[in-house]
């Protein structure tokens, strides 16, 4: 068994760690404490009218509007490029 390395953990790192929550891995703690930097998910934000929104989405989660707009966006696109 590899015998384990004493590191101070920098308030940024700690920052990083608890940022992960319930998702941490071995992997992502030894990364933080490498000091690579993590890839950060990239959002972009759409505006919807208000009635749009409420007659849709109104009882979900965002995680559930993700993936509505996901699949309806690739059945748009895949049935305009299929017409094309």
């Amino acid at each position: 068994m590899a015998e384990a390395e004493e590191k101070k953990l920098k308030p940024k790192q700690a920052v990083e760690l608890r940022k992960m929550g319930k998702d941490i891995t071995k992997e992502a703690v030894e990364s933080v404490l490498a000091g690579k930097e993590q890839k950060k998910v990239q959002n972009i934000s759409v505006k919807l009218p208000v009635e749009m929104y409420e007659k849709y989405f109104a009882q979900m989660d965002a995680g559930a509007v993700q993936e509505i707009m996901e699949k309806a966006l690739e059945g748009y696109f895949g049935k305009e490029a299929a017409g094309v």
